[in-house]
């Protein structure tokens, strides 16, 4: 049974660049809303812009910082609460 993803909320670290980038680009072509994160916001910046520039899917957000910092951690799921009420999905990636 293939699940759904539209309306999932799914944070994905790494998503600057690599895997983490196609996972997140996949994702939101799937219309999951995705909350990208990776220490290189430039690169964030650009995966939102390209991914708005498709006009297909769901919303992409993100934040930079280093997943490695507890304090950015937790910055990160406060960042997913104010904007969902919550995630479904973490991909550490």
């Amino acid at each position: 049974m293939k699940r759904s993803l539209v309306e999932k909320r799914v944070i994905v670290t790494g998503a600057s660049s690599g895997i983490g980038r196609e996972l997140a680009k996949q994702l939101v072509s799937s219309q999951a809303q995705v909350l990208a994160t990776a220490r290189r916001e430039t690169l964030l910046h650009a995966l939102k812009q390209e991914v708005t520039s498709l006009g297909v899917g769901g919303p992409l957000h993100y934040l930079a910082g280093d997943i490695t910092d507890a304090d950015f951690r937790a910055q990160l799921v406060e960042h997913a609460v104010t904007l969902w009420g919550g995630f479904d999905i973490l991909i550490n990636n």
